[in-house]
């Protein structure tokens, strides 16, 4: 994930989202990364994280983490909270002041295989 500002009709967003966007962004396959690799990148692109101050210290002293915990991700996956930032993640994606997403779409996890992406709004999820 690579967010361009974009200014449109007078207003600025962080990124705009196309049709071309549609689809997985982050495959399940990751497993237990699958989380914390979202939260990295959404750091990386400007949202303000409960795990800021965690990231920083990490990519500015990793010698002051343990040879069991030599990737932010693992040390990210101890925390219990990880699972409510990214519902918060989800709420800033899904902004439509932040962000230009297409007509009847949203992003989050695919109910169906547990991807994360831009979806289309199917009739039956309304």
């Amino acid at each position: 994930m690579t967010f361009k500002s974009v200014n449109k009709n007078g207003k600025w967003y962080l990124h705009e989202f196309t049709d071309n966007d549609i689809g997985t962004w982050y495959d399940s396959s990751r497993g237990i990364y699958l989380i914390p690799d979202i939260i990295l990148d959404a750091i990386a692109n400007g949202y303000s994280s409960y795990y800021d101050h965690t990231v920083s210290l990490f990519d500015d002293h990793p010698e002051v983490f343990s040879e069991e915990y030599q990737d932010i991700r693992d040390i990210l996956l101890l925390d219990d909270w990880i699972y409510e930032e990214m519902d918060k993640i989800e709420s800033w994606l899904n902004d439509h002041d932040r962000f230009i997403i297409p007509e009847n779409c949203y992003i989050g996890f695919n109910e169906s295989y547990g991807d994360f992406g831009l979806w289309e709004i199917q009739e039956d999820d309304l």
